[in-house]
């Protein structure tokens, strides 16, 4: 723990999402502090330390020290991570042009996080203290946060993850969005034309239900973070007037991202439709009304022009699969030995031997000898359907006296002509082989019965039944 306990003298920089202002010579105490932590870095680490920090990195009771404060009458949970700067600092005029420099970089990275829309502003303290060997200088760079952690985590909770889970696994992170986007615009919200600052998803979601551009636009960031997926809010300019919005990372490109603008809105700023306008376009698709001043915001040049064109809307549309409803026939055997079967292939059919493990391929070999052993088949998995249930097994006897159930002429089908030649058996009319008699005696009681037949009747019909 450290904790400082003189009153300094300092200068604050303070950044908000849609302006800059600086403050000078502005009195600050950090007396009743009691920092976590005081990371030790160069301006260059501190810069990198945002770049790669989580939302839960830079809100973390082991990083920041968590005070309430308030800001033009607006309260908010300040979350304040303490650096001691390890750069030559010659005198304050260096030490204000570097804190300048540091909150101009880290800005980027903070304000394309969530940060975006629940911080009121960023401001950036430095501290100074004399020592044995000069001057130590501190960094106190702080969050003033509209909505609190547990507040977003409700969101996440409560509201995203729900929907997220209801969805088919199999769809595609793009038909995720695609639902993301109808679910956002189905009348749950509305605009908030007042054009507050609002600055919570959080009231949004679970009190007022509406939002502007900052509330919507971080509601999209938290279903894309619950899809893995890398995305980003954009702080540009919307025909004329400041506005933010999502870059989301597919396939390895950054596309743009404007749900509440797919949402036109009426005079009361009820959402009057549901487009996909603004859904996964490159930056030249919406360079009419969507606008980023890319010479003073450079950085963001590698993620909004990274599309050429377009997600294909195609892409968006989602054909649940169901169970094949056909089944196919059992499977027909057209060669047998003593240790291996091959069954009739059939296209977009697969086979099994268990009914468990399935495979393409329609020869079974290394089978155990004198023993009796079903073969299946089903539909197999298709960009329409899943696989089939699996159809009636032929029985199959190995080993050197090998044959199928059911098969009273030799020929490895069962067909209505083994049925009549079995019935002709019982009337007398013909007799059979002691090795067709095997093949039909299905209650294996040594003799053809008129229950044997009727079986097989049964079986050739195409009732799903075993022999």
């Amino acid at each position: 723990m450290k904790k400082f306990i003189a009153f300094f003298i300092c200068i604050v920089f303070c950044f908000s999402v849609f302006s800059v202002s600086f403050s000078a010579d502005f009195s600050f105490s950090y007396e009743d502090c009691d920092f976590p932590q005081i990371f030790d870095m160069t301006s260059d680490e501190i810069i990198d330390f945002y770049a790669n920090a989580s939302y839960e990195d830079l809100v973390s009771p082991e990083n920041a020290y968590i005070s309430d404060e308030v800001f033009d009458g607006v309260p908010v949970k300040t979350y304040s991570i303490a650096f001691l700067v390890r750069d030559d600092i010659n005198g304050l005029d260096d030490a204000n042009l570097l804190m300048e420099k540091v909150l101009e970089d880290i800005y980027f990275h903070v304000f394309s996080k969530y940060f975006a829309v629940t911080a009121y502003n960023i401001y950036l303290s430095m501290l100074y203290a004399m020592t044995e060997n000069g001057v130590d200088y501190y960094f106190i760079i702080s969050l003033n946060l509209i909505e609190s952690y547990d507040q977003t985590q409700k969101v996440i909770e409560d509201f995203v993850r729900p929907f997220l889970d209801s969805l088919p696994e199999d769809m595609t992170p793009v038909q995720k969005i695609y639902r993301i986007n109808e679910y956002i615009l189905n009348g749950q919200f509305s605009y908030d034309t007042d054009l507050m600052n609002r600055k919570s998803v959080y009231k949004m979601v679970f009190e007022d239900k509406k939002g502007v551009c900052e509330e919507y636009a971080g509601l999209s960031m938290l279903f894309f973070n619950e899809l893995g997926l890398d995305n980003m809010i954009v702080i540009g300019f919307a025909d004329g007037a400041p506005h933010a919005w999502n870059l989301v990372k597919i396939d390895g490109i950054w596309y743009n991202c404007d749900i509440l603008w797919d949402g036109p809105i009426d005079a009361s700023g009820e959402h009057s439709s549901v487009s996909t306008d603004y859904l996964l376009k490159s930056y030249a698709s919406i360079s009419s009304d969507h606008q980023v001043d890319l010479t003073t915001r450079p950085e963001y040049s590698e993620y909004i022009l990274s599309a050429d064109y377009d997600i294909d809307e195609s892409l968006f549309n989602y054909t649940p699969k169901i169970v094949n409803p056909k089944v196919p026939s059992a499977p027909t055997v057209i060669s047998l030995t003593a240790d291996k079967v091959v069954l009739e292939s059939i296209e977009g059919v697969e086979y099994s031997k268990d009914g468990v493990l399935w495979q393409t391929d329609n020869s079974f070999s290394g089978l155990a000898p004198d023993e009796k052993v079903m073969f299946y088949s089903r539909y197999a998995l298709s960009d329409l359907y899943l696989p089939s249930e699996p159809s009636a097994p032929v029985s199959v006897y190995t080993g050197d006296s090998a044959f199928v159930f059911g098969d009273v002429d030799g020929d490895y089908k069962v067909t209505i002509a083994d049925a009549m030649r079995g019935m002709r058996h019982i009337s007398g009319h013909e007799g059979l082989s002691p090795e067709s008699i095997v093949a039909v005696d299905f209650d294996e009681n040594g003799i053809v019965s008129l229950t044997d037949i009727m079986k097989l009747f049964m079986y050739i019909s195409g009732k799903n039944i075993a022999l």
